[in-house]
């Protein structure tokens, strides 16, 4: 899908090469980190890697159109092409990577969660419901009182 829109937007197919074969990569390496350190593929984990895969489009993305800016301003020929690359990628480089960054840090709190509590904490996940939701007639299985 991410390489139909880079396509159907900067109709050029070498652009959209860029996603198709950076995303594969980048999952791959994600699992396999995630393998090695012995984390399991569970619901957080597959929704971080979900966002870091729109994170990374998006970079390659804005990437990706910084070339082609530079390339209409100067023609790309065999001898220039990868001395222009390199200066849109300069160009870029430190506020790509500082934009990563900062959603890097925002989740900075999520490893500090234990088990599987998702941000729930264990009074509001334990079985017994909480005296002041449940009406004074109502004893359900849950209550041990």
């Amino acid at each position: 899908m991410v390489a139909l829109v880079c396509l159907a937007f900067l109709f050029h197919l070498r652009s959209s090469l860029v996603a198709i074969v950076s995303l594969p990569i980048g999952v791959l390496v994600a699992f396999i980190v995630m393998h090695q350190q012995g984390i399991n593929a569970n619901i957080m984990s597959l929704g971080g890697i979900a966002i870091a895969i729109g994170a990374m489009v998006d970079a390659a993305i804005v990437m990706i159109e910084n070339v082609h800016k530079h390339a209409e301003h100067e023609p790309l020929t065999d001898a220039n092409r990868w001395e222009v690359i390199r200066r849109a990628a300069e160009e870029l480089g430190a506020p790509l990577f500082f934009s990563l960054l900062i959603i890097t840090v925002s989740f900075l709190p999520v490893f500090a969660l234990e088990a599987q509590e998702g941000g729930c904490s264990r009074r509001s996940l334990s079985p017994r419901p909480m005296p002041w939701r449940q009406p004074r007639g109502c004893r359900s299985h849950w209550c041990r009182c």
